[in-house]
């Protein structure tokens, strides 16, 4: 029977089709794939959707009347021009990719990919934040305009101790240094980690202090009124990242407390053995403990214990205390091509 395709607005109508599709391979796929992420992100963005033109154009295709493959996706654009993107494309957003059925042939995804591109010919189609392996790279790769977006992952597979001895002689001396320092200032040091629950209120409380010291950084000072307090809230009610590490089932939180206090977090998502991490803040006006480097330190030694996850994914960017604290990069992809 040949496939079909139909197009949805709503993400809701294609959730069960969705949860079928990455049955039993939940793991094994990046955690902004899965349908509880992209409906999540979808509600925190309708807003700056709305104001862009946007809406959510989500592509699905049928074999005997069963779903074999998804490509969510979303229309916009650039001048006079329609253009799709990634349902969840945005910056703060990880590893992106369609749904596909692991029974799918290759002479049944090639038949999905040309009926999708006869569908939108003449269109504009971005495919930001592809992995090399994703079938949709394989594809399209060879006609497609490439970007490359670095990106960072630090493995401790071996255990702590081969991890620690591995790093930079220099980079060992700064995490000794920092422990030392807070042993000189007479400071105490704890470490939490919140898995598959609400963020406690008393982290919760720390992670606003360190949003307000960025916000005073940026030149609110003392000066930050009533009205710019609720537009941080409602700022932080749209944020999907936010929203995602308090309310999803695989959310997860790592942080350091100096004397009782809040003074560096990470959030983000469990995925296997890794952890997935969007988001890391310190408190600069730590900055002489190295709050960052602390914590970094003190997740890896929690997990070599624990021996549950063997990987710290940083997502984009190279920054140099990524590479310092044993990152190695690796590569996600934005294709761009007209159909």
């Amino acid at each position: 029977m040949a496939i079909q395709m139909r197009t949805y607005h709503s993400i809701r109508a294609v959730k069960k089709h969705w949860e079928a599709l990455l049955a039993g391979k939940m793991e094994e796929v990046s955690p902004y794939i899965r349908y509880d992420f992209q409906r999540l992100f979808s509600r925190c963005e309708r807003l700056k959707m709305w104001k862009k033109r946007q809406r959510a154009a989500i592509f699905v295709f049928y074999s005997e009347n069963k779903p074999i493959a998804i490509l969510p996706m979303k229309t916009g654009k650039c001048g006079s021009r329609r253009v799709l993107y990634f349902l969840a494309d945005r910056t703060i957003v990880g590893e992106l990719d369609g749904i596909f059925s692991p029974d799918l042939s290759e002479e049944q995804f090639t038949e999905c990919m040309e009926i999708f591109c006869e569908a939108v010919r003449g269109d504009q189609i971005v495919f930001n934040k592809l992995s090399e392996h994703s079938r949709l790279y394989q594809y399209f790769c060879e006609r497609a305009e490439k970007t490359e977006i670095v990106c960072v992952n630090i493995p401790f597979a071996e255990g702590y101790e081969p991890y620690y001895h591995a790093l930079r002689k220099s980079v060992r001396q700064n995490i000794r240094t920092a422990y030392n320092r807070l042993n000189t200032d007479g400071k105490s040091l704890t470490f939490v980690y919140v898995e598959g629950k609400r963020i406690p209120h008393d982290l919760q409380t720390g992670f606003q202090t360190i949003h307000l010291e960025r916000c005073s950084e940026r030149g609110y000072g003392s000066r930050m009124t009533e009205s710019d307090m609720r537009r941080s809230k409602l700022k932080k009610h749209f944020d999907v990242i936010e929203r995602g590490t308090d309310a999803l089932p695989n959310n997860f939180v790592s942080a350091v407390k100096i004397d009782g206090e809040v003074a560096a977090y990470l959030a983000g998502f469990t995925n296997r053995d890794t952890l997935v991490v969007p988001r890391l803040a310190i408190v600069t006006s730590l900055g002489k403990y190295s709050p960052g480097i602390l914590l970094l330190n003190e997740t890896i030694k929690h997990f070599s214990a624990a021996e549950t996850v063997c990987n710290i994914d940083l997502s984009t960017g190279d920054e140099p205390y990524k590479l310092s604290m044993g990152g190695e990069c690796y590569s996600l992809w934005k294709l761009s091509f007209t159909v």
